[in-house]
């Protein structure tokens, strides 16, 4: 234990021999901008001890310390702001990319051991102890033990892949040990984790040279218009404030993109929000002040730019050739992925649009359903239609040829008044039909039910002299375009073609 001390401070000699930054500023972190990394995440929860899990107190720990440091000046790169997986690799590049002049990682630690407490602050291994990653890790880890009032476990080296690849000073800090009752209770406290966020700025600026102090009291930015979760379409007036009358700049920016400067007053910003993806947008307010102090506000706006979608359906009798043979009743379903549907509309057979889900279309004829949806935005859909037609008559027959009582032979009339129909040989059935709605679509010619022949109307050839001597049931049925049948009968007598098979049918039949 008292070898362990002296080297302890030994290395804490080391540490603050270490020279300050060349570029320290005086009075806050303007100019500088830092990398914060909230360690795990998404997937990855890290270490966990009584229902708490590392990746969120890191990122609230993170987020806690980006408003701090921005307020006080710095420009900050978050390298996750969301519960989301991403790569040791994405961090570095996130870091690099922004050229960041420091970059600070934040975990909780975990043992299993129950016994391990307190805070330790990593640099990469491949540094000397007199390096500024050494320094930044040092002033890290003394106001984090301020601050925290935990254990000190020292500051130690790492070959950890973020310190390693990031290409500007880094350190790694873990806060203290999930699975020890004492430290898990200071990181499930939000005060806490405020102190450690104040800890990290505080040590950052101690780094740079600055006298360790929370930002200007009192300079406040805020989000006017629109309101916190707000729903949002089209443009959208979107105001800013801060309370100071002197501002350099005020921009607005929207899920971390800047979108608008606002130099000088008005602070105002016209936001079409259907340039972006209906669903939840971060709207950010960010402004600094006279003497480089910064301050933002960050609200939700749920941007919903799509109308609902409705969708009929028709149900009732169906016939042939899309044809309904009645009443069709038609009701609307209308969905909205977004705030929700506010009112359905319908009219029937050009009507005026009226509130309605459900109608009924009847009578013979063509019909019309038009619709829409509107969601509580007020995004209306398009007009939609569906036609509807409806034929429930049967169609109109007569049958002309042969008439009843009359012998036809070679397709001639020769002789009527008779107490049967007599057909010898062919002859042409003729019929009218016709249909005022659907139209007609087929006359059939059948003998005892069976098919003869097919047309549309006018006369149908029939070759009687085919059919079995005697009396047979000569049909024809009409069917519209809808499907409905009309039917006329008579009864035939059908006999063989020649002149003594008709004369014995005669004789038979008796006189006339």
């Amino acid at each position: 234990m008292r070898a362990a001390f002296v080297l302890g401070l030994a290395f804490a000699s080391i540490i603050a021999s270490i020279p300050l930054p060349a570029d320290a500023d005086a009075g806050s972190l303007t100019g500088k901008v830092i990398a914060l990394d909230a360690g795990h995440g998404g997937a990855d929860s890290g270490a966990s001890g009584f229902g708490l899990l590392e990746k969120d107190v890191n990122l609230d720990t993170v987020l806690r310390a980006r408003d701090l440091l921005e307020q006080d000046g710095a420009t900050v790169v978050l390298t996750r702001g969301c519960d989301c997986t991403v790569t040791l690799a994405e961090r570095v590049a996130i870091a690099n990319a922004a050229l960041a002049d420091r970059f600070v990682s934040v975990h909780a630690n975990a043992c299993g051991c129950g016994p391990a407490n307190g805070t330790e602050t990593y640099y990469w291994s491949g540094l000397a102890a007199t390096s500024t990653s050494a320094h930044l890790a040092g002033a890290l880890q003394g106001q984090l033990l301020q601050l925290l009032g935990t254990r000190d476990r020292g500051v130690k080296t790492a070959d950890l892949y973020t310190l390693h690849h990031t290409s500007m000073s880094a350190a790694h800090v873990e806060l203290g040990f999930l699975d020890n009752a004492t430290d898990n209770a200071k990181l499930a406290d939000p005060a806490m984790r405020q102190q450690a966020a104040r800890a990290i700025l505080f040590g950052l600026q101690e780094h740079f040279g600055i006298a360790p102090h929370d930002p200007v009291v009192g300079f406040a930015v805020s989000v006017l218009q629109p309101a916190d979760q707000a729903w949002a379409k089209g443009n959208v007036a979107a105001r800013g404030a801060a309370n100071q009358a002197s501002l350099h700049w005020m921009r607005f920016l929207v899920d971390g993109s800047v979108e608008r400067w606002v130099t000088p007053a008005p602070h105002a910003w016209t936001w079409d929000t259907a340039s972006f993806a209906d669903g939840a947008r971060v709207l950010r307010v960010e402004a600094e002040n006279a003497t480089g102090v910064r301050g933002s506000s960050d609200i939700t706006v749920n941007v919903d730019n799509t109308p609902p979608v409705t969708t009929p359906s028709v149900t009732g009798a169906r016939g042939a050739n899309g044809w309904f043979l009645g009443d069709v009743n038609a009701h609307l379903e209308a969905m909205d992925a977004g705030i929700g549907v506010a009112q359905t509309e319908l009219a029937v057979d050009g009507a005026t649009l009226a509130p309605g889900v459900d109608a009924t279309l009847g009578g013979d004829g063509m019909h019309s359903l038009a619709f829409r949806s509107t969601d509580q935005l007020g995004n209306a859909e398009a007009l939609q239609g569906v036609d509807v037609a409806i034929d429930s008559t049967p169609p109109g027959l007569a049958l002309l040829q042969p008439a009843e009582g009359t012998l036809y032979a070679g397709g001639l009339a020769l002789l009527p008044g008779l107490p049967a129909t007599v057909v010898a040989g062919e002859m042409a059935v003729c019929v009218d039909a016709w249909d005022a709605t659907s139209g007609i679509d087929r006359v059939e010619l059948r003998v005892d039910g069976a098919l003869r022949g097919m047309g549309i109307a006018g006369c149908l050839p029939w070759r009687a002299g085919d059919e079995a001597l005697g009396p047979h049931d000569l049909s024809v049925v009409a069917f519209d375009v809808a499907g409905n049948a009309a039917e006329q009968h008579q009864q035939v007598v059908t006999v063989p073609t020649t002149t003594t098979g008709v004369m014995a049918t005669l004789d038979g039949l008796g006189p006339p």
